[in-house]
């Protein structure tokens, strides 16, 4: 049995609608489909987790379905990890983010990387420009 499918038949065990069960993992209903219908093979690890507990199974049992081995216990997690994923787990605006960027196709999730990092470089193009504007304004000053 697929994730997809696996989630899909605890939710309906549960009695939950998708979009029940899409506001209480605190995803989207779209990216809730996703899942279900196989489109997003392995969610991220806080997504996963938030499934195992709205839909009340063990985390283990969904990377099972998933067909992977779930990631080692004994190692401890570098804590300061551990904060950066809950802040980024606690902002709206990242949740929807990332929410969207796991249903991207592999080309597309490239093409938005090559974008941003172009746009960083515009960036850093744009910070060099003003401070060679400033730097020659400050030389200007300096000599009336």
């Amino acid at each position: 049995m697929s994730l997809g499918n696996f989630v899909r038949q605890k939710r309906e065990e549960k009695g939950l609608t998708r979009s029940a069960m899409a506001r209480a993992a605190e995803i989207s209903v779209t990216y809730a489909a996703a899942i279900e219908r196989g489109a997003i093979r392995l969610p991220s690890i806080p997504i996963l987790q938030r499934l195992s507990r709205v839909l009340s199974i063990e985390l283990e049992e969904l990377y099972s379905a998933a067909g992977v081995q779930p990631p080692p216990v004994d190692t401890p997690p570098d804590p300061r990890l551990a904060q950066l994923s809950a802040q980024l787990d606690a902002d709206p605006t990242i949740r929807r983010v990332l929410s969207l960027w796991e249903t991207l196709a592999e080309k597309d999730r490239r093409l938005v990387v090559q974008l941003l990092s172009d746009l960083a470089a515009l960036r850093d193009h744009l910070a060099s420009l003003q401070n060679e504007v400033d730097s020659q304004v400050e030389g200007s000053e300096t000599s009336d």
